[in-house]
């Protein structure tokens, strides 16, 4: 028998790159209609890794580290996946859910100008919907209370009022 050795070959195994992603939000309680910008937060991801947002496990939004959604509702469960590109590591890492609370912003309109007669009152008379918490009327000046829906108004020259209401949540609405 005749025994021939080999070369020896050197090979450098690199470990297995655990990644990791954690998303922030700016809010997760907000009024609808509001701005909220989740931020991904990546650990071993490379210097270019990919990102899938989600919303309720429904793709949306782009390739970015960002996400900003003005359109949400109220159990909307935000997430990412994200696709490290550093050799070893997992094709996808799933990062943490965001549960937003979402409360319902109040409508508020006011009846057309109403013209009246110097000297005269006339009671101002909204339509708001949702669970009003406080009404306040600007200017204050010939109201009777600023601070009730129906105030009964005596102003000394041309006045336009403004109301702003606001729910128990938060959330406001105003119209003039």
């Amino acid at each position: 028998n005749i025994v021939a050795a080999s070369n020896t070959i050197s090979m450098n195994v690199s470990p297995n790159i655990v990644s990791s992603l954690n998303i922030t939000s700016s809010a997760n309680s907000v009024c609808s209609d509001d701005v909220v910008t989740f931020t991904a937060v990546p650990f071993n991801a490379g210097s270019q890794p990919g990102y899938r947002w989600m919303v309720n496990g429904q793709p949306v939004g782009a390739d970015s580290s960002v996400y900003s959604s003005a359109n949400l509702h109220n159990g909307d469960v935000v997430s990412a996946v994200m696709k490290s590109n550093l050799q070893c590591s997992a094709p996808l890492t799933h990062s943490n859910s965001v549960r937003m609370t979402v409360y319902q912003r109040p409508a508020v309109t006011l009846p057309p100008d109403t013209v009246i007669a110097g000297g005269s009152s006339v009671q101002l008379n909204p339509s708001a919907n949702g669970q009003i918490l406080t009404w306040q009327w600007t200017p204050a000046t010939g109201l009777n209370d600023p601070a009730m829906p129906d105030p009964v108004a005596s102003p000394v020259g041309n006045t336009t009022y403004h109301l702003l209401v606001m729910t128990a949540d938060g959330c406001t609405a105003s119209a003039k």
